[in-house]
């Protein structure tokens, strides 16, 4: 529970940031989505809950996740490859697992309701209940993901979260090469050196 409620206790040291994000990311992520509501109910006049079914229909949340998590997925991406301290690996990997599961699930789902296979049973469970569950999960993913990029090695709660042992698996390797090259007078074709 600690790996969930910790990067997440971030949003709290960076409130204005973690707003600005909210609003440009998750937000303005739905202007799309927004303006159809708004074409389709004015123009065409449909009602705004008929409009809202064609949108699930279409899949647009699907599409809105994928994006969204794919974006997410970079960040921690970026983050875990030029880290040059080397903090926080273990989460970083499980948010990019969980993150790339997401992307394919989610992208496998729309596909397939997009096909509309005859074998395809349930097609109201994937158009509308998968949907808002990926949806869900897809937005709490992507602020885990931000959260995760804020964290602070220098922070004691923070601290408590970094892998330990990948830090203490190089020290040694490093330690153990250092020595081994005090103790080597041969290189590896019998040369002195």
């Amino acid at each position: 529970m600690e790996y969930i409620k910790v990067p997440l206790s971030v949003i709290g040291n960076y409130k204005r940031e973690s707003i600005f994000w909210v609003l440009c990311v998750i937000v303005a992520g739905q202007f799309g989505i927004l303006c159809n509501w708004f074409v389709q109910t004015v123009f065409t006049k449909k009602s705004f809950m008929n409009t809202f079914i064609s949108d699930f229909n279409n899949g647009n949340f699907y599409i809105f996740t994928i994006s969204l998590m794919a974006s997410s997925f970079f960040i921690i991406l970026i983050s875990f490859l030029y880290d040059e301290k080397s903090h926080f690996k273990s989460l970083k990997i499980f948010t990019l697992f969980i993150l790339g599961f997401g992307i394919l699930w989610c992208g496998s789902i729309h596909s397939l309701v997009q096909a509309k296979p005859s074998y395809f049973y349930g097609e109201s469970f994937f158009k509308y209940y998968l949907q808002i569950v990926g949806y869900l999960t897809g937005v709490f993913a992507s602020v885990y993901a931000a959260c995760i990029v804020k964290l602070d090695y220098d922070n004691e709660r923070h601290k408590k979260l970094d892998d330990k042992s990948f830090h203490a698996t190089t020290d040694t390797s490093v330690k153990e090469m250092d020595a081994k090259s005090k103790d080597t007078t041969k290189d590896r074709k019998g040369r002195s050196l």
